[in-house]
């Protein structure tokens, strides 16, 4: 058994050509078909890109979604969340509210919903974000990013922490060799990296330039090649 990995935006969905994507999907069903699993990773949020993989009747096994933050199967259900504990950011949220004050704090799911229960997301609104920015990076691993009057605070993630973190849920043993991975943004060079990966040829410029990652000319050439590799 193999696992491809691969992101959306640009490498799956090649936005410039829909021949292509087409072809795309015609290789993943074929991989599939031969017992391999195929596993989206992307940076949007799950609502948002479940509703366009069945628009376009796109199969897979896994998606990663949030650069890696959360994770589900095939039927929609979560099995993996980057979750935030109140305790973690104590004493960062103390020192906000001395120095800037807090106006509302709002623990989120990952739809965005308010829960009061370990949320993957911690909502703040405050009146003094530029003086914020000087204390932003004061806890190792999380991330904080400020917008308008707002906080909002996270486990800093990526898609190779997202890979992992499946690859864990999953307990099946796989050699390393047999997880591949491909993209075309500066988000995916870490996964590319660490997981056979590939690059395609529209790519951002920068991971064009990168010669330790290959050049594939999309998801149905890997997907072929894997596959003959392995016959």
């Amino acid at each position: 058994m193999q696992i491809l990995v691969s992101d959306y935006d640009g490498t799956l969905n090649p936005f410039y050509f829909k021949p292509l994507f087409s072809k795309n999907i015609k290789g993943i069903k074929e991989y599939r078909a031969n017992n391999n699993l195929f596993v989206i990773s992307t940076a949007r949020k799950p609502k948002q890109i479940i509703k366009e993989l069945k628009w376009f009747s796109i199969p897979y096994d896994y998606l990663i979604c949030s650069n890696g933050k959360i994770i589900l199967d095939n039927n929609g259900d979560i099995i993996y969340t980057n979750i935030i504990y109140e305790h973690e950011i104590r004493e960062l949220l103390s020192t906000i509210n001395i120095l800037f004050g807090i106006k509302s704090l709002n623990y989120l799911d990952i739809y965005g919903n308010i829960t009061n229960q370990a949320a993957y997301k911690i909502l703040i609104e405050t009146d003094n974000l530029i003086k914020f920015k000087k204390i932003s990076n004061l806890i190792s691993g999380i991330k904080v990013n400020a917008f308008f009057k707002k906080i909002s605070i996270s486990h800093y993630s990526d898609k190779r922490k997202g890979l992992i973190a499946l690859l864990k849920e999953l307990k099946i043993e796989i050699d390393s060799k047999n997880i591949y991975s491909i993209g075309n943004s500066l988000n995916d060079i870490k996964m590319l990296k660490s997981f056979n990966g590939y690059k395609v040829p529209h790519s951002n410029p920068h991971l064009l330039l990168n010669s330790e990652i290959p050049m594939i000319n999309s998801v149905y050439t890997l997907t072929r090649k894997i596959q003959h590799y392995n016959d």
